[in-house]
């Protein structure tokens, strides 16, 4: 491999134009193939198979209410004081307006929610006192039948008394037979008494289940006990994953629209997080920073420039590449991004291996193209091997099974194979092009003058007692910085 990346690092250097033209054109090709192909991103994701899919999917099919993704939305008054009456009606009908909203199932209201649990509070005592109150009529009852059908049976033990002592007698045998009707009369009357209490019985403990519920809830509270604060929950239709961003969108501008004055919204993750955007601010204020790192360590602007040049033409090739197939497959709107942040990384780290070395040559007079070939092939060594371990580990996302985690690992892989055959292609072609000029001003003329003196056979080959120091000495300290791990708790 290194004799082979010595070679080519040759023949770019010589070749530079016809490689950079190359490069140019697998550019334009990439760019052409998504204005041409390419779709619309997926602002959601889902992960079939896995146990939070499931539940979510028996949600949707025996509880629709739960299954949807819910947001906070913290509301407060501009200057610290309780909100007022008519702030408090102001904020609720905003919190019907989003509840009309497509998309939004249904709002919890703060206000609404404090007024409802005082009146469940009010509705539990008094059913409580309706309950002792139905007890004591109930053993009032009680006592009146027992009484009655005491006097009752006693009314038949003399009747059947009498009618053994007179014999057969018409009387005796009807007022026995009404009697008998009266006691069956009081079973009946007994067997409903029994049925009320239960009944009774039933409502007291669903009330005192739902007085210990309130009184757990105490602590949970929808508006500040100074009356400056509230939350309100919002809960969607669809699942979380699958919330668009342009719901987000409208259920904070329409909030934020129908607010009153004097009261300001903050908003949860959940509905604050909106699509993620390729070429944001925090990618230019990066790139910026690693220009001005670059400068300071290499000291001119020229190999301050060609790892960034490196890596951004990595990143279109790959970015574009990638998207152009997102008429053809769903990608997340995170998937190119991915890409593009593995692309500026390893693009400007992998060009700054080979550069070092070859500015280190050249410092130590060593003729350009010789320069080239030896870091390409040494330190190019490097960098195919590292990519190659990162490559690996981001294909290995598709035996996750999660099919947007595994295309983002496929586009995460093609950006690390892309930033690596730039690296050892175009970075060579570069630096044969700009020859002595990496160098600062003051580092040129002593490379001059070493040059004559400069031979291969300066290069002393590294003994096997210092490698396997080296070795000892790198595990060991890769050892020890990976102790934490042991400790690590996945969620």
């Amino acid at each position: 491999m290194a004799e082979l990346l010595y070679r080519l690092g040759r023949f770019t250097a010589r070749r530079a134009w016809w490689v950079i033209t190359a490069w140019v054109v697998v550019l334009a090709l990439a760019v052409g193939a998504f204005l041409a192909f390419g779709g619309t991103m997926s602002s959601t994701m889902t992960i079939p198979g896995t146990p939070t899919a499931q539940v979510t999917d028996r949600l949707k099919t025996e509880l629709p209410v739960a299954s949807g993704g819910t947001g906070q939305v913290v509301i407060r008054s501009g200057n610290g004081e309780e909100l007022t009456a008519a702030q408090r009606e102001g904020v609720s009908a905003a919190l019907r307006k989003v509840a009309d909203l497509d998309g939004v199932d249904q709002v919890a209201d703060p206000f609404v929610s404090t007024a409802t649990r005082a009146e469940q509070a009010k509705k539990i005592t008094d059913g409580l006192a309706q309950v002792e109150d139905g007890r004591d009529r109930l053993d009032q009852g009680q006592k009146q039948l027992d009484q009655a059908r005491s006097q009752t049976e006693a009314g038949i033990e003399q009747a059947e008394t009498a009618l053994r002592q007179a014999g057969s007698n018409p009387r005796l045998k009807a007022t026995l037979t009404q009697l008998k009707a009266t006691l069956a009369q009081l079973d009946k009357q007994q067997a409903q008494l029994d049925k009320q209490r239960a009944t009774l019985e039933t409502s007291e403990r669903q009330l005192l289940t739902g007085r210990d519920l309130l009184t757990i809830a105490q602590g949970i509270r929808t508006v500040s006990t100074d009356g400056s604060t509230a939350t309100a929950t919002v809960v969607f239709d669809l699942p979380q994953q699958e919330i668009t961003p342009e719901t987000k969108e409208a259920v904070t501008a329409t909030f934020d629209a129908a607010l009153p004055r004097g009261v300001t919204a903050d908003y949860s993750a959940e509905i604050a997080q909106g699509e993620i955007q390729l070429g944001g601010v925090g990618e230019a204020v990066g790139l910026v920073v690693a220009a001005i790192v670059l400068v300071i360590m290499t000291g001119t602007l020229v190999a301050a420039g060609l790892p960034i040049l490196n890596a951004l033409l990595g990143v279109g090739v790959a970015v574009a590449g990638a998207m152009a197939l997102s008429g053809s497959i769903e990608m997340t709107s995170v998937t190119p991004i991915l890409g593009a942040m593995l692309g500026l990384a390893v693009g400007i780290d992998y060009a700054l291996f080979i550069l070092h070395r070859h500015r280190r040559q050249l410092k130590a007079g060593m003729a350009v193209a010789e320069s080239i070939g030896l870091a390409n092939g040494t330190s190019g060594n490097a960098v195919v091997f590292a990519g190659s371990t990162v490559l690996i580990a981001l294909l290995a996302l598709n035996v996750t099974g999660i099919p947007f985690l595994a295309l983002m690992g496929t586009v995460g892989a093609v950006a690390i194979a892309v930033a690596v055959l730039l690296t050892v292609t175009m970075t060579p072609a570069l630096l044969g092009l700009l020859g002595h000029r990496l160098l600062p001003r003051r580092d040129r003329k002593a490379a001059a003058q070493a040059a004559p003196q400069a031979t291969s056979g300066s290069v002393r080959p590294m003994t096997i007692g210092s490698a396997v120091l080296r070795i000892v000495v790198g595990v060991g300290a890769l050892a020890l910085l990976a102790l934490p791990a042991a400790s690590m708790r996945l969620g």
